[in-house]
Order: structure tokens, then C-alpha cells, then sequence
């Protein structure tokens, strides 16, 4: 049986995070909420213990606490930020209101040995974000390490197998903070690092099994890597007793169809019904504009679909049952931890989840509900699935339906699905009558999709900027237009919104409230290089073209910027074209919570920025100093010089 470690969840920004830290070292981890009972803890037998970080002072109320009972079960416990203060305070302990807080890179200072920290440099640099601060470590504690304005930045007692941090070794910034963890893991709490794709893969085909038994089983397949994953893990599984249907709704991204006929009917062998219900949909859906009766419809609709093909079935064997009385759907543990959540909003309802009828004829199997997104993926390329498949970006059932404001008509579909495509080639006729035209894009519409948006809760409004981003279908037609020269400036949007202040009316805000823009600054150049990189992409010098010469003609500002030579204000970035990062933002530098690239792995980035002779960005750190910018004055457009430096037969 695999070690599972609870992850409890006091309100911090990084509770995910910190259970993919766990699995990273191949241990199961399951978030939970702090209002769990020493009960329930026995109950689920964890190996070990990991309180969360909070937003709240531990002398707030309410804040959130424990049952002080956890510390005597004799189960492993490590304390992070508010974590760590919560159990100095229970445990009696002094958690002082300094008045001044760290938030950053800090400096550590070991002040004793700790089976975590096993061959540490003295001082090194962490991750900090709190405003107390551990003063009196409690009974039988010794205290192992300080920071500027944290006297105990670590602390433990062996003997109760009671550890703590005030530090974040969850983020990237902590200099060997997944060393803290696998510590932690392997070496106090005894688990074994046996959670693997293959361990993730034999355990959901074992339970698939003993669920189903000999009985037929109805898939639903949307086109997504969820319910494509899923599918070809049950039929791992069970093979020819699983039957998928995939129900074209007329609202689905072009050539969705034709891919998923051949990734599943003709390269896994897999029996599909391909049912034809656009019309169906179009009409059930007509004068409804509100999202979520949308929503409600097309869910109940996919359902009865479902039923028909089962009767159908059941029919074809002469076994005068309904057929099969199993549906798999591809649920993800964000999806079990969000409607698991003490605060909890209805956000909006999944047409697979809130949009499901009330007299659900199907027993559900989940073999996904325990994986996060990027597990899902990898599992996915475990079982065989085309890369395509696995890598494309999440698309929900409703699809179109819930994108289109107002009213559903074939036409407007139509319009939607082939949006990019018809601006790319109306600029391309009008450069050709000679006119001054010129195409621009930004990061959001080659690397986010619509269904970015439309997720199970309001992290989508994360993605909300405007125009907002096509459907994933529409990309090559923008990426066509960069490489022909049709679009010759590639820029970005910038907008310092927390994600607080994108949603200021609370999970419930509407969509059209949540405010528009993104942070993209950043972010904008290690995504395009890592794209355009490779033989038949860009050259380096067309990525410098539309990248910063075309903009500056554009704006005015060449030759002040936009090119390198005497008298010019050029920066210069020194890159290393084969780092690989996994962008979080945590890494970043935009004083912003969030960015909407996170998770995205990029290959290439830069080291080393030289603005006027000064170093002002080097290994991930800013030298720069406020006020250093220099102000230059936009001047009339260099309208005539803005053709690309390139041009690729068309």
C-alpha cells in the first residue's frame, strides 16, 4: 500500500504546491483541511504530517488551528510559516508581534543541526513571507537556525518527531528546499518513494477491475487530455468491455472529431460511437444566454445521450437490460480539493460535475481523481498517447457553448472556431494592396486558450484580459502568421491586478466584472524563444526583429532602442539557450500574485542583463535600484521601415 502524507491546508497561497513537492519525491499526499479531527488523522494511518502556511496572524479571530491532540498520536509533523507559529503557540512556545516582517529572498543562518538540513552551508538563502515571528521556541524544542527579523527560523524536537520552518522550502527561491522535504520524507517520517506513473497506472487498472468486474463500461470522451487519459487508463483496464462515445455537439474545436476517430478507433483499437448531435444541441441551447443554464443543458444533454447509446447497447446484446451502468469521467484532484473546501464557492457548474442531472442512472469511475494536471500528462505518455493529446490544453465539454455571449447558433460557432484565421489572412490581403499594416500579438494568444478560462473555479479569471484568448484550434493560424511576416511585432500586456482585485466581488464575481488584463512582462520572451527555437522556426535575428526593432520603429523609439550601435540605450540580454525552467511565480520579479504561465516549461532563458554598462539582473536576481529608468520620448512612427527583416514564401 502506498505512504500517503497529509498536506494540511491553513489558507496558504502554496498548499498545492507543497503536495507536489511530496509527490515529486514519489510519496502520496493529500491535501486536507484544518478543521480535520485527530479521528479522522488516525483513520487515514498517514505517515506523516505537514501543516500548510496561512495568510492570517495566529492572534487573529478567528484564525485558522487544530486539535492541539494531533502532536500526541506520534505521527511525524513538520510546521511551515504559519504552520511552524501554530505549533509554537500550542505547544507553548512565544509568537511575538515584531512589527517587522520578511517577505523575499533571506538570508539563513544555521544555528545547530537538524536532520533536515544534513550538510548545509551555514548560511544560505531562503524563502520568507510573515510578519510574526517564533521568539521562545516551546518545551523540549531546540531552535536550529535564524534569520534577520526571525530569531527562530527553524526549529525541532526529535523526540516527539515534531519539526518546524519559518521559512517556505516549498518555492523555487529556497536554496536546497526540496532537500527539506525528501529529508523529511525518507529519512523521519520512513516512507517509501514508491509513487511513480507506473505505481499510479497498476493501482487505478487493479481498482478498475475489482469495480467493474466483467461488465461493459460507456466513456465519455470530449476531445480533452482528461477524458483521453482516463479512456485509455479503463481500457488498460478492461479492454474490449469499455465502450467511449464521443458526442460531436456541434460546439467543439475544428478537427476535433477526425483526431479523436483516429487516436482512438484506429490507433488504440477502441470501440467508439461517434454520435452526430449538433442539431440536437443547437436547438435545446436556442435563446439561452446565460452561462450557467448553458451549462445545465449541454451537461443534462450529454447525459441522455449517454443513456440512449447504453439502451442501444443494451439492446444490440439481447440482454433486455439498459446496457451499461458505468460512465468514467476524468476528475482531477484540484476538482476533489476545491468542492472539498471548507469555503467553497459555486463557482460555476462542469457539465461532467454541477451540470449532471439529478437522476443519474450511472455508477461513476474516477480513475483520475487523485493526479494533478501534469501526473495526468504524464501518465497519459506512459499509456501510448500521441503527444498531441497529452500536451494540448484542457477543453471543457460545454466548449463554444459557454464562450459565445448570447445566443448559440451554428453560425456564431462557426465564427468563434475560425476567429484567428480570418484576421490573420484579412492582414495579409491588406499588406499585399501595399497598405501600412501591421500585425501584432501577445504571449496570451499563442500560449493560453479559451479554456483557460473556463475553469472549475475563478482561477481562470486569472487568464481574462481582452480581446480574451481563441480556441487552441486557432493557434497555428497565428503562429503561420508570424512565420510568413504577417505579423511583425510581438508584444505583451502587462496589468499589476492581484487576483484579489480581478475577482473584488468574491468567488461569485460575474465574468463580466472581473477585470481585464494580465502579467505577462516577465514572461514574454522565455516563452517566444522556447517556441520559435528549432529548424524551420525563427532565426535569431527575426526573433530579435519582431521582438524589439519592429516594436521600437513602431513606437518611435528607434534607434534609440531596437538595435545595438553608438549612441544607442539597447540592453543587452545574455541567454542560455538550453536552460530549462518551469515557470512559477515565485521565480518572478512583477509584484503580482500570480502568473497565468504557471507550470509552463520553457527551454531557454536569460542570465545576465547589462543596461548601461551596469549588471541589473543576474542568476534570477534584480541589481537594479528604483528610480534608475531612464525617460525617452516617443518620436513620429518609422512607418515606412516596419517590413520585416524576413519573408517566407507563402
Amino acid at each position: 500500500m502506498t505512504d500517503t502524507v497529509l498536506v494540511v491546508d491553513f489558507g496558504a497561497q502554496y498548499a498545492r504546491l507543497i503536495a507536489r513537492r511530496v509527490r515529486e519525491a514519489h510519496v502520496y499526499s493529500e491535501i486536507v483541511s484544518s478543521s480535520i479531527t485527530v479521528e479522522e488523522i488516525r483513520a487515514r494511518r498517514p505517515k506523516g504530517i505537514i501543516f500548510s502556511g496561512g495568510p492570517k496572524s495566529v492572534y487573529e479571530t478567528p484564525a485558522p488551528t487544530i486539535d492541539p491532540a494531533v502532536y500526541a498520536l506520534g505521527i511525524p509533523i513538520l510546521g511551515l510559516c504559519y504552520g511552524a507559529q501554530l505549533m509554537a503557540l500550542q505547544l507553548g512556545g512565544t509568537v511575538t508581534k515584531t512589527g517587522r516582517g520578511e517577505y523575499g529572498r533571506t538570508e539563513l543562518t544555521l544555528t545547530g543541526s537538524s536532520p533536515l538540513c544534513v550538510d548545509w552551508p551555514v548560511t544560505s538563502e531562503v524563502w520568507m513571507s510573515h510578519g510574526d515571528a517564533i521568539t521562545e521556541p516551546p518545551p523540549g524544542f531546540t531552535a536550529t537556525a535564524s534569520s534577520p527579523d526571525a530569531p527562530i527560523a527553524a526549529m525541532h524536537d526529535p523526540d516527539r518527531h515534531l519539526y518546524a520552518t519559518q521559512f517556505h522550502p516549498e518555492v523555487v527561491h529556497t536554496e536546497r528546499g526540496s532537500e527539506v522535504f525528501e529529508r523529511f520524507l525518507l529519512d523521519v517520517c520512513g516512507c517509501l518513494p514508491s509513487w511513480t506513473h507506473m505505481s499510479i497506472i497498476e493501482e487505478q487498472v487493479a481498482a478498475v477491475r475489482e469495480q467493474v468486474g466483467d461488465q461493459r463500461v460507456l466513456c465519455a470522451l470530449s476531445g480533452g487530455v482528461d477524458s483521453a487519459v482516463a479512456a485509455a487508463l479503463v481500457h488498460k483496464a478492461i479492454g474490449d468491455q469499455l465502450v467511449c462515445v464521443f458526442v460531436d455537439t456541434g460546439l467543439m474545436r475544428s478537427g476535433e472529431a477526425d483526431q479523436v476517430e483516429d487516436t482512438f478507433r484506429r490507433q488504440f483499437k477502441i470501440d467508439l460511437v461517434h454520435v452526430k448531435a449538433a442539431d440536437r444541441y443547437f436547438t435545446a441551447l436556442a435563446g439561452v444566454t446565460d452561462p450557467e443554464r448553458k451549462r445545465k443543458i449541454i451537461g443534462e444533454l450529454f447525459i441522455r445521450v449517454f443513456e440512449e447509446v447504453a439502451r442501444d447497447l443494451g439492446a444490440g446484446e439481447g440482454s433486455g437490460d439498459e446496457g451499461p451502468k458505468f460512465l468514467v469521467q476524468g476528475t482531477l484532484y484540484p476538482d476533489v480539493i476545491e468542492s472539498g473546501s471548507d469555503t467553497a464557492a459555486n463557482i460555476k457548474s462542469h457539465h461532467n460535475v454541477g451540470g449532471l442531472p439529478d437522476d443519474l442512472a450511472f455508477d461513476l469511475i474516477e480513475p483520475l481523481r487523485l493526479l494533478f494536471k501534469d501526473e495526468v500528462r504524464a501518465v497519459g505518455e506512459e499509456l501510448g498517447l500521441p503527444h498531441d493529446i497529452v500536451w494540448r490544453q484542457p477543453f471543457p465539454g460545454p466548449g463554444l457553448g459557454v464562450r459565445i455571449i448570447g445566443d448559440v447558433t451554428p453560425e456564431r460557432a462557426e465564427i468563434l472556431r475560425n476567429a484567428d484565421a480570418v484576421l490573420v489572412e484579412e492582414i495579409r490581403r491588406a499588406q499585399a494592396r501595399g497598405l501600412p499594416i501591421y500585425g501584432e500579438t501577445c504571449p496570451q494568444y499563442l500560449f493560453l486558450c479559451a479554456e483557460d478560462i473556463d475553469t472549475p473555479d475563478m482561477s481562470g479569471a486569472k487568464c481574462v484580459c481582452t480581446p480574451p484568448p481563441r480556441e487552441r484550434s486557432n493557434q497555428p493560424d497565428m503562429w503561420r502568421g508570424i512565420l510568413d511576416g504577417t505579423l511583425t511585432v510581438f508584444s505583451s500586456d502587462h496589468s499589476p491586478w492581484n487576483y484579489a482585485d480581478k475577482i473584488a466581488g468574491g468567488p461569485s464575481t460575474p465574468f463580466t466584472d472581473v477585470l481585464n488584463g494580465i502579467p505577462g512582462i516577465e514572461t514574454r520572451l522565455p516563452l517566444f524563444f522556447s517556441a520559435t527555437q528549432g529548424p524551420g522556426r525563427l532565426t535569431l535575428s527575426q526573433f530579435v526583429d519582431i521582438t524589439t526593432t519592429t516594436p521600437a520603429k513602431l513606437y518611435g523609439l528607434y534607434p534609440k532602442k531596437g538595435v545595438i550601435a553608438v549612441g544607442s540605450d539597447a540592453d543587452f540580454a545574455i541567454w542560455d539557450p538550453a536552460k530549462r525552467v518551469t515557470i512559477g511565480n515565485e521565480m518572478l520579479h512583477h509584484a503580482v500574485d500570480h502568473t497565468p504561465y504557471e507550470g509552463m516549461q520553457v527551454r531557454g532563458w536569460p542570465v545576465v542583463t547589462i543596461s548601461r554598462g551596469d549588471i541589473v539582473y543576474e542568476d534570477g536576481r534584480v541589481n537594479s535600484t528604483a528610480g534608475r529608468g531612464r525617460f525617452l520620448p516617443c518620436e513620429r512612427p518609422f512607418a515606412r521601415k516596419c517590413s520585416p527583416a524576413w519573408e517566407i514564401p507563402r
